[in-house]
Formats: C-alpha cells, sequence, structure tokens
C-alpha cells in the first residue's frame, strides 16, 4: 500500500500539479482574508462613529433646547416687570405681581418642554412662580435648587438633573437652570430659575435614532439611569466596572457578553450638561453587513479553489506531458519539426481560464469600490478628530482608496449652514440626501477650479468641512491672499443654487497632514466666535477678522472713555470679564485684543496731553501683554484697563473745556492761515498731532458744523470780499480762495449764496 502510494504521489505530474494549484490559491486566500480584515476594521469603526454621530445629533438638539431657554431668561431677566420686583418690590401691588404670574405662565405654554419658573427675590425672601401665587421662602414646596444659587452668578448656571416638586406634590425629573438677576450684574438681588421637564426633552432627542438598531439611554454623574428603561440597561451589565468607566470616561465603546450574545456599549458624556449618553446595541446587530461580506468572501474563495485545480490541472497536462514527450525524442534520438499548432491552443485554453477566475473576484474589486466613499469619509473624520497619529496609517488609507492627497501644506474650512430654503425640511429623506451630496460635489468643483486638491465631507448635520492640501508654499501664499474671495464665493454660490445661509471658520496653514486636526480646531474657534459671517447686508473686511477675537467691543470702550462716561466703561469691561469666564478663550486668541485696547488708551493720553507716568505706573512701555497674560491672567488686564480708562477720564473732568477749547483756537487759527490750501481734516489732525477721530468730534462739537462745511463758507465769505473790494477776474478770486476747479467753485458759491460770482458782483456793483 505504501509502496502503491509512493508511487501515485511521487510522479513528477502530481508535484507538478500541487505546485501549480498552491501558486494560485495561496495568493487568493491571503487576498481575500485581507480584503476582510480590512473591511472589518473600516466597517466597524465607520458603526461606531455613525452611532457617535447620532449621538452628537442629540446632544446637539438638547443644546438647542437649552440654548434657547437660555436666551428666554436673558431677556425674561430684563423685562420690565421683574426688574421693578426685584429692585423695588411692593408685595401689596397685587396687579403687579398678577402681570408677572401672567407673563411668567406664557413663556412656560409657548415652550412645552419648560415645567416651571420663578423669580426669587433675596432682599424679602419670596418667590413668584409661573403656575401661580407668591410664597414665603421657607413655605416654598421646592427648595433643593437653593444651595446651588450662593455666590455671584455671571452667567447661566446649569444644575444636576433632579425631582422637582409642584405645589400638588407631583415630582417630575427636571433639568434646572438659573441666573442672577440683575443678569450679567455683580448684584446679589435676586435669582431666576427655569425647570426642563427631562423626559420631553429625552422624547425629542430620541426620535432621532430607531429602536431595531439600539436603544438610547441617559445616566447622570453617579450613574442613576435620567431617562430610558433602568433594567433594559443595568440587566445585561454583569461588570459594576463598566459603568465606573462610562462615568469616568469622555466617550469610548465597550463590549459584554449576555445571555449567549455580546452587547456593545458606546457611550459619550455631554459638553454641555451632566448628561452621559449611552447607546446599547447587539453586536450581532453591529457586525450584521461583516457577516454578509463574510460569507460572500467565503463562497468566492471556494469557487476559486475549485478553478484553481482545473486550471491546475489544464497546465500541468500541457507541462508534463511536452516534457515527456521531449524527453523521449532525445533518448531516441529522433528528430523533425514539432507540430507547435497544440501548444498554441494549450495557452489560448490557459487565457480563458484567467479570464473566467478574473471575472469570478470581480465581485470583489466592485465591493471595494462601492466602500470607498465610505472609507474616504471615514478616514478624513478620523484625521480631523485627531484619531490617526501616523502619516503610514494615512497612506496605506488614502492608497486603499486611490487618492493623491500628499502635498506640502494642508488647511480647514468649515461650513456652516444656518438656514436652508423654506420647503427643505419637506423633502423625504432620498432627496435631502441628493441635495446634500450635490453641495458637497459642488464645494468640492469650486476648490478644485483654483487649483486646490480637496475633499468635502459632512462632519455634523448643516456642518460641512472642506480638506486642502497645497502643493507648494508660493500657492500657500496665494491661498491666503485669496481667501477671503474664495469664502465670499463658496457663500455666494451656497445662497443662489441652493438657497443655503452659510457661516464659514477658516484654519490656519500647516505643514504636516498630521496637524489637519489643528487646522480643524483653528476652524471650530473661528466658527464659534461668529466672526466671518455673511448674508446680503455683511460683509467682511480683512482676512486678520477671520482668526482674531472681535475687537467692536474696543471701540465702545474707547468712545465712552473720549465721552467721560465713567460707569459705561466699567459696565462695557463687566461684560468683556464675563465673556472670558463663559467661553474658554486661549491667551493667543485674547492678547491681540489686549495690545490692541493698551494701544488706543495710550492715543487718547496723548491726545489729553497726560504724562504716561499718570496714566500707569512705569508709562504703557512697561505693559507687556503676553508677559502678564501668563504670569497675572486676563482677570488682572481687565483691571489694569479699569484703572487706566479711570486715570484718564478724571484727569479729563478735571479740565477737560479750558484745554478743548485751547485745542480749537489752534485749529481754527491754522485754517484761517491756511484755507487757501488743499487742507483735509487728516492734514489738520496731523498738525494737531491728534487723531483723525479725535478732531472730527470735537471740531464738530464746537463748530456746530463739519469740517468740509466750515471751510467753505470761509472760502466763500473771502470770495465775496473780494468781489467786493478788487477788480480781480472771477477766476482769479476761485483761485486765490483754495479753488482749483472753477465747476465747483461756481457751484460751492452759489449753494451759499443762490447767485454765481458774476451775478453776485453785477447785483452789488
Amino acid at each position: 500500500m505504501r509502496d502503491k502510494f509512493k508511487k501515485r504521489f511521487g510522479k513528477k505530474f502530481f508535484r507538478i500539479f500541487l505546485m501549480i494549484t498552491a501558486l494560485a490559491i495561496i495568493p487568493m486566500v491571503m487576498a481575500n482574508y485581507f480584503i476582510y480584515y480590512r473591511y472589518t476594521q473600516i466597517n466597524d469603526k465607520q458603526n461606531a462613529e455613525v452611532i457617535e454621530n447620532m449621538i452628537n445629533q442629540s446632544d446637539y438638539i438638547n443644546n438647542l433646547i437649552l440654548q434657547d431657554t437660555k436666551e428666554i431668561m436673558k431677556q425674561l431677566s430684563t423685562n420690565k416687570l421683574v426688574v421693578e420686583w426685584i429692585i423695588n418690590p411692593d408685595t401689596k401691588n397685587e396687579n403687579h405681581i398678577f402681570d408677572i404670574i401672567n407673563e411668567l405662565k406664557a413663556i412656560a405654554e409657548s415652550r412645552g418642554h419648560i415645567t416651571s419658573i420663578y423669580i426669587y427675590n433675596t432682599h424679602i425672601n419670596k418667590v413668584i412662580t409661573s403656575v401661580g401665587g407668591v410664597y414665603n421662602l421657607e413655605d416654598f414646596y421646592d427648595k433643593s435648587w437653593l444651595d446651588k444659587s450662593q455666590g455671584i452668578l455671571l452667567g447661566t448656571r446649569i444644575l444636576e438633573t433632579r425631582f422637582v416638586r409642584d405645589g400638588y406634590n407631583n415630582q417630575a425629573n427636571s433639568i434646572t437652570l438659573m441666573n442672577n438677576l440683575l443678569y450679567g450684574s455683580w448684584s446679589n438681588l435676586g435669582r431666576l430659575i427655569v425647570n426642563i421637564d427631562a423626559n420631553k426633552l429625552y422624547e425629542k432627542v430620541s426620535k432621532l435614532h430607531n429602536d431595531k438598531t439600539g436603544r438610547l439611554y441617559v445616566i447622570d454623574n453617579k450613574g442613576t439611569i435620567i431617562l430610558g428603561n433602568r433594567n433594559d440597561l443595568y440587566k445585561p451589565i454583569g461588570n459594576e466596572t463598566i459603568i465606573e468607566t462610562i462615568l469616568k470616561g469622555g466617550k469610548g465603546t465597550l463590549t459584554e457578553s449576555y445571555k449567549g450574545g455580546n452587547q456593545k456599549y458606546i457611550y459619550k458624556k455631554s459638553i454641555y450638561n451632566n448628561w452621559h449618553y449611552v447607546w446599547v446595541i447587539p453586536l450581532k446587530s453591529f457586525m450584521q453587513s461583516n457577516f454578509v461580506l463574510g460569507d460572500n468572501i467565503i463562497i468566492v474563495t471556494l469557487l476559486g479553489i475549485s478553478i484553481s485545480f482545473i486550471i491546475a490541472i489544464f497546465i500541468t497536462n500541457h507541462i508534463y506531458k511536452p516534457i515527456k514527450e521531449l524527453i523521449n525524442m532525445v533518448l531516441q534520438r529522433t528528430s523533425g519539426d514539432r507540430d507547435r499548432q497544440y501548444e498554441k491552443d494549450d495557452y489560448k485554453l490557459l487565457n480563458e481560464i484567467y479570464d473566467a477566475l478574473m471575472e469570478e473576484n470581480s465581485y470583489i474589486t466592485d465591493t471595494l469600490e462601492r466602500q470607498k466613499p465610505l472609507i474616504k469619509e471615514s478616514l478624513f473624520l478620523s484625521l480631523l478628530n485627531g484619531k490617526i497619529n501616523t502619516e503610514k496609517e494615512i497612506k496605506e488609507n488614502l492608497q486603499l482608496i486611490g487618492l493623491d492627497f500628499y502635498k506640502e501644506a494642508y488647511g480647514v474650512i468649515i461650513l456652516s449652514v444656518l438656514e436652508k430654503k423654506d420647503d427643505f425640511d419637506k423633502l423625504q429623506e432620498h432627496d435631502k440626501n441628493i441635495i446634500k451630496d450635490k453641495f458637497i460635489k459642488c464645494n468640492e468643483k469650486i476648490l478644485y477650479n483654483l487649483g486646490y486638491q480637496n475633499v468635502c465631507i459632512e462632519v455634523a448635520e448643516d456642518t460641512y468641512t472642506l480638506i486642502i492640501s497645497i502643493e507648494h508654499l508660493v500657492a500657500e501664499t496665494k491661498f491666503n491672499e485669496n481667501i477671503i474671495n474664495i469664502c465670499e464665493y463658496i457663500i455666494k454660490y451656497g445662497l443662489t443654487e441652493f438657497e443655503f445661509k452659510i457661516a464659514i471658520g477658516v484654519g490656519n496653514i500647516y505643514k504636516n497632514i498630521i496637524d489637519v486636526k489643528e487646522s480643524y480646531k483653528d476652524a471650530k474657534k473661528s466658527l464659534k466666535r461668529k466672526v466671518y459671517e455673511k448674508d446680503r447686508e455683511h460683509k467682511v473686511e480683512n482676512k486678520e477678522s477671520l482668526y482674531l477675537f472681535e475687537l467692536s467691543i474696543i471701540d465702545k470702550i474707547i468712545e465712552e472713555v473720549n465721552n467721560n462716561e465713567q460707569n459705561k466703561v466699567n459696565t462695557l469691561l463687566q461684560v468683556l470679564e464675563a465673556n472670558f469666564n463663559k467661553d474658554e478663550y486661549e491667551d493667543e486668541e485674547v492678547a491681540p485684543m489686549f495690545i490692541k485696547l493698551f494701544t488706543e488708551l495710550e492715543q487718547t493720553a496723548i491726545e489729553s496731553e497726560m504724562d504716561p507716568a499718570q496714566v500707569v505706573e512705569g508709562g504703557f512701555e512697561s505693559v507687556d501683554v503676553n508677559r502678564l497674560l501668563k504670569k497675572e491672567g486676563k482677570r488682572y488686564l481687565v483691571q489694569l484697563v479699569t484703572k487706566i480708562c479711570n486715570n484718564i477720564i478724571v484727569y479729563n473732568l478735571s479740565g477737560v473745556a479750558e484745554k478743548q477749547q485751547k485745542r480749537m483756537e489752534q485749529m481754527l487759527k491754522y485754517i484761517e492761515e491756511n484755507f487757501h490750501k488743499d487742507i483735509s481734516l487728516n492734514d489738520l489732525a496731523d498738525y494737531m498731532d491728534l487723531s483723525f477721530a479725535y478732531v472730527s468730534r470735537i471740531f464738530k462739537e464746537y463748530t456746530k458744523v463739519g469740517y468740509v462745511d466750515y471751510i467753505n463758507k470761509l472760502r466763500i465769505d473771502k470770495a465775496r470780499e473780494l468781489l467786493d473790494n478788487t477788480e480781480l477776474t472771477v477766476k482769479e478770486i476761485g483761485f486765490r480762495v483754495g479753488y482749483n476747479n472753477m465747476q465747483s467753485f461756481f457751484r460751492t458759491f452759489k449753494k451759499f449764496n443762490n447767485l454765481t460770482p458774476t451775478q453776485y458782483r453785477d447785483k452789488n456793483a
């Protein structure tokens, strides 16, 4: 038996057959395994990111409702009835209290998610509620918020989700928001409290999701289920450390075995309040597409192995037999021409079998081709969010999707759709996706036509990101010069073609593709500050406004300093400090603002003829903004600005009238001596060594007319004197009083006298 086996499998024919079969099967099996492995990796990551995006949408809707509530609170805090009751409460004035209750009730009813509103006066310890009635604080049924109301509230504080009881001893799971009364002040006169029904908020959030793919739960910082069925979430979890991980972590995924299967937990902590979102999904459902692809690859692999056997048999027959005949011919020393026709037929047959094999494997190629858009979107989302840390991984994925994106510099532009056409929300989901896809391709085309390789993806609902690669440093300079025109073109195209109103945030340019995430952060900050927002009425003037902190408040501060309005200046500076507390500004963001502010204050002090040492110790040269920001912080700089402003105002008020009178006399004398020359308001400001804005303001205050009208009247008065007392020609007189254009001289003269110069001379001859 052994000899028989050895004889059969020791033949050259069988050895050649095994070798050819192995050469055909092994690469195919390895390729299929690699495709399946890469696909499952990408698919798992993509599915997790899809669910994370759904959680982000939930969080975004939650934030919209909270922001809407904050806006309502801000408006209510400045309501005349509320302010009057806080500042000067009259508990006997029932009509006043009744009007406040009706106002609160109307606001609560206009927003279905608001359950109740309280106004608490700390001076008289009384509470007015939207459900009706005025209560002494000690008798009030809901006081659990009181401990959290201590201290100064410059903004709106969101409390831990809590159970709120009403006057009928009913309780509801609520989110409570609280702010100071008066709003934004340092006073401690009262509090405004608004309770939102958390269950209604959960209903709005959960409508986004499909129960077939999983369930969404919300838990608080203690692990208590706020929204959702407690048993459904906690029963499957056998390990308590999972909940601890969810509470400690910002976001992530976990897998737990349950009843013979696996459950996947995708969790994320809200950036807006204390909620932790947990999405629970059966792993079988999560991996469904992986199973489908795995089944298809197994079928294709088995089919390929079968074809490989057939090919191996045919090739072996047509290699082994000719070689055997050739050996026989040599041994027998025979000669003659070999008929090679059958050899050509063999190669033809081999080509046909190869073509058949490639046709079968084309299914895998088509599957991969269909997945390329998803792979591209997943790749760039990961790049933006900093989930890819090596260039090697980026290169591998770019090669997989066949995208040439490696250049010398990279940047990011974020497009946020603020408004859509009225009928957009009425469209079917399929039609919406078609429009979105067209919008993405149009933005890519705009940048591509301008010479920039780019990729546009949707990162969130109504938010799109353009990742741009720039070929060389010259192109980078050109990009920076043209960025405003590029943004305006995108905005105009979005408005005309899609009826989308768009806000744009632009990130800085970076040299390494890994740093695309940094440009994305820059763009998000730019968009958050709303420093580039354009519609039909608004236009951005310069590129710096794309990156720097909004500087309009500086102009208001300087204006009030010049007006000697100390209270208004202090209020503006309090608003500035409140903004710093509310938003997490980096030092490099606010440094330009402080530098500009100190420069403007120095100019104001110079115009007031102040000694710099009177304004700030050591003079303005001693104020190193960057050093003070790092050492003392933003609050110290605001206090320093307040001190400087107060010093300038006190100095001005001590003798402002006398100083300004003296300056006006100098200005009028200069004009009297030079009116016949072409002197502008800028020339006058340069002569006085004062700013253009300051000269323009005080000139109009004292003369009650603008500079142009004043100098024209002076010139025409001199022209009348020359017409009455000399025989100079009209043209000579026009030149002598400062008019180089006779048409302008005639027009101005007639404006003041209702006669031309010639008519005036003839009339008074």
